[in-house]
């Protein structure tokens, strides 16, 4: 009877050890992690690959690099506009099991900075989970060697080599609008005015600006060019210049919109010529170097894709000047304070 027993429990350890020794191989499910291709985001990026890793690993699933082949899904982080203040992001998955792609809009102004990489890996796992769970009901749709567990509780999906297929399904990135890059060229084609306030008229033209701007300041240099003429009683007078503007300003940058701020430091060559009316004699004609400085400030708004309008606003002083005497009068001068303002658009290189 002893002996009996003791056989009895051999043949069932043998049996027991069989059944295990024919269980599938359990092996954990890739999922492929994309986030933006932005300098500045308005989460944390290593935090929320961390913490999505291990929302996905109590669904039986790892994150894995772009390198790896056939992932079970494609997990895509976008924001559309690179900034830390853009708070707007989209989560979107590219499922292989079950053939679909859903995304899913956030809205992180809500949260604290510091929780943000953790609402954003909740949100990005509970949309993965949403669209495994259509398989507890339609298991047929897998087709694969082996056995993936997706979730400690639930149910089998039999996966294989995952539909190679759902590599060319994948959604395109989001088009990402560069308002407040690390770094971005731009060149810019503006309308001038110019006054000089103790002066008679002013001067119109137009300028070509190009610059480089950073998140917290910005450096441009324009080429400008203005024209005016003046009634005088000695007839028509004309004046114009030339002249090269510098500015380093600080930035303070919106999700559609920047504002910036700082010193200008302008030179170049100005000159002045007179039309006499009839019976009138004209003004000797006169031309010298100019020096101005100032300080500008500026608005830049979004308008679609690179194309962004501007808007400057600049006061400043006459260091060097032109003053063009008739008969111990003053004709026509580039003298003293001065107010511009420029306007058109900007192109993002």
């Amino acid at each position: 009877m002893h002996y009996a027993c003791i056989g009895s429990v051999a043949c069932a350890a043998c049996l027991v050890a069989g059944k295990v020794a024919a269980a599938p191989v359990v092996e954990p499910a890739h999922v492929q992690l994309v986030l933006p291709k932005c300098a500045a985001l308005s989460f944390d990026a290593p935090s929320f690959e961390t913490l999505v890793g291990v929302e996905l690993a109590q669904m039986g699933a790892h994150t894995a690099t772009a390198a790896a082949t056939h992932p079970v899904a494609t997990l895509r982080v976008d924001q559309q506009i690179c900034s830390q203040d853009a708070t707007q992001v989209t989560v979107t998955v590219v499922d292989a099991l079950t053939q679909k792609v859903s995304a899913r809009s956030i809205e992180l102004a809500a949260s604290t900075p510091s929780a943000r990489a953790r609402v954003l890996a909740i949100a990005s796992a509970e949309l993965l989970r949403a669209s495994w769970l259509e398989l507890s009901a339609e298991r047929a749709r897998a087709v694969v060697e082996g056995v993936v567990r997706l979730g400690v509780t639930s149910f089998e999906v039999r996966q294989t080599v995952v539909r190679a297929p759902l590599a060319s399904a994948a959604v395109p990135s989001a088009p990402v609008h560069d308002v407040a890059p690390l770094s971005q060229w731009h060149v810019a084609a503006l309308a001038d005015t110019r006054l000089f306030i103790t002066e008679r008229g002013g001067l119109f033209g137009a300028s070509v600006n190009v610059g480089r701007a950073a998140k917290n300041h910005s450096v441009d240099v324009s080429a400008k060019y203005n024209q005016g003429e003046l009634p005088d009683a000695l007839g028509r007078i004309s004046l114009g210049m030339v002249s090269l503007n510098a500015r380093v300003a600080r930035r303070w940058v919106g999700e559609q919109s920047s504002w910036s701020f700082g010193p200008t430091l302008e030179a170049g060559y100005a000159w002045c010529s007179a039309l006499a009316s009839p019976g009138a004699v004209a003004g000797a004609d006169g031309h010298a170097p100019i020096l101005l400085v100032g300080a500008a400030a500026e608005f830049e708004g979004h308008v679609a894709g690179d194309l962004a309008g501007r808007m400057r606003v600049e006061l400043g002083q006459t260091v060097l000047g032109l003053d063009a005497n008739s008969n111990a009068r003053r004709a026509a001068a580039i003298h003293g304070a001065y107010m511009g303002l420029s306007a058109g658009l900007s192109f993002g290189l």
